[in-house]
């Protein structure tokens, strides 16, 4: 039964109805700026002034880290958001820590609502975890590399109880080499990943990842590997379902439209011969790369930030220093990094330490080559159909500048690593 009650005038008023205050979402630069491994800052993508009608550049200061992760630098492929709000870092070591007597290599994991560390996961390390392929599929992980394809679950809701373990379930072995996979997507079912790449001709596989056990199905479910034709998905890297346009969205892979956005319809799960076709795909009339003749473009990576078709893109940019515009310099002494952090996964070192030392890093890490500087620009938009059915941002985008530290690897650069959470 509806509660209500008279106000002053006698009159019958309904009880306002509450809602679950949504956690607000941020985007999370994980860069390998630290002599041990990966620092996380956390970005505000909110402009002060949204009723601009064009598009305007801030220059902002990089945030200071908020956490670091210890493993090898320059791995950007080994580092994962998942888990609504985990990011994972699975990097081989350069030492001994971490790894078992049975040569399984321990994961770091950081929980960013609740700002602490969590155990790993135990991954063998006989596993290609050279070049791998992490993609987070309904609230699960799926790895796949050259010799193997594995799905990671969560077995338990606390992650803060003593008993609280990863379970890890076996999937058929690729049919392709993994070192050669282009693109990617999961279907809107939450169940089936796309995969395509130049193999001996451009292909298209996909694989259902269901487990019958964790979402208790009756039948049985055998995950094989399909083949979907000799095509390819449009996009470079990954691509996002966005159910208001009810496509897949991702950065384009043809080289004249380099720097553009492309959709193309969902492809449908069966693999009988209707489906051979290449989806029908459209591309953005805008090109959203820098088109400054004193830039040069390094990497750029897009993060689907939500409903209403929001996204984010990030694009490193070299300048020779002459010529830069002088944005805001980084903050990279980290002073008000949290004093609460739990301890990083050397036991012998503290947070503050470990922060003394990061900032010592970045200030006196000389990259090779003095005269460029290289900058992050964060491209946020909204992607609609205009008028005549054309992909486009309209006067949606809205630009950031931040300068980056020095001591970013090359492969951090090229692979920017970010997650929306």
């Amino acid at each position: 039964m509806q509660f209500q009650r008279k106000n002053s005038m006698g009159k019958k008023k309904k009880h306002a109805k509450t809602w679950p205050i949504e956690k607000p979402q941020h985007l999370y630069l994980v860069l390998d700026d630290w002599s041990w491994g990966y620092s996380i800052r956390k970005i505000d993508l909110t402009f002060g002034d949204e009723r601009r009608g064009a598009i305007y550049t801030s220059e902002d200061r990089l945030p200071s880290a908020m956490f670091c992760l210890q493993g090898r630098r320059g791995e950007p492929k080994a580092i994962m958001g998942a888990f609504d709000n985990m990011i994972l870092a699975m990097p081989p070591l350069d030492h001994i820590h971490g790894m078992n007597n049975l040569g399984l290599h321990c994961g770091a994991v950081i929980d960013i609502h609740a700002r602490t560390f969590i155990n790993g996961p135990w991954q063998d390390t006989s596993l290609d975890v050279v070049n791998p392929i992490y993609i987070p599929v309904g609230g699960r992980l799926f790895f796949l590399g050259d010799s193997s394809s594995w799905m990671l679950y969560q077995a338990c809701d606390d992650a803060y109880f003593y008993n609280f373990v990863w379970a890890w379930s076996e999937l058929p072995k690729p049919i392709f080499q993994c070192e050669l996979v282009t693109s990617y997507a999961v279907h809107p079912d939450e169940r089936t990943i796309f995969v395509s790449g130049s193999f001996d001709a451009p292909t298209t596989f996909s694989i259902n990842t269901t487990d019958p056990a964790t979402i208790g199905l009756e039948e049985p479910v055998n995950p094989q590997w399909k083949q979907h034709g000799m095509w390819q998905l449009p996009f470079t890297g990954r691509g996002y379902f966005d159910p208001e346009l009810d496509a897949w969205v991702g950065l384009s892979a043809q080289l004249d439209t380099i720097g553009h956005i492309c959709s193309c319809d969902v492809v449908s799960t069966n693999s009988d011969t209707s489906h051979q076709q290449c989806p029908a795909l459209k591309v953005g009339k805008e090109n959203l790369f820098g088109e400054f003749l004193d830039e040069r473009h390094i990497g750029a990576t897009l993060v689907y930030t939500g409903g209403e078709s929001k996204f984010c893109l990030l694009e490193v940019i070299c300048m020779q220093a002459d010529l830069a515009n002088q944005p805001t310099e980084s903050d990279e002494k980290n002073e008000d990094f949290d004093a609460g952090l739990n301890d990083t996964y050397s036991d012998e070192t503290t947070v503050g330490e470990v922060t003394d030392e990061m900032n010592e890093y970045s200030t006196n890490e000389v990259n090779e080559e003095q005269d460029q500087k290289r900058f992050l620009r964060l491209t946020t938009f909204s992607l609609r159909y205009d008028r005549n059915g054309d992909l486009t941002t309209g006067n949606s985008r809205r630009v950031r500048y931040y300068s980056l530290p020095q001591g970013v690897t090359n492969s951090m650069l090229e692979y920017p690593v970010a997650f929306w959470m």
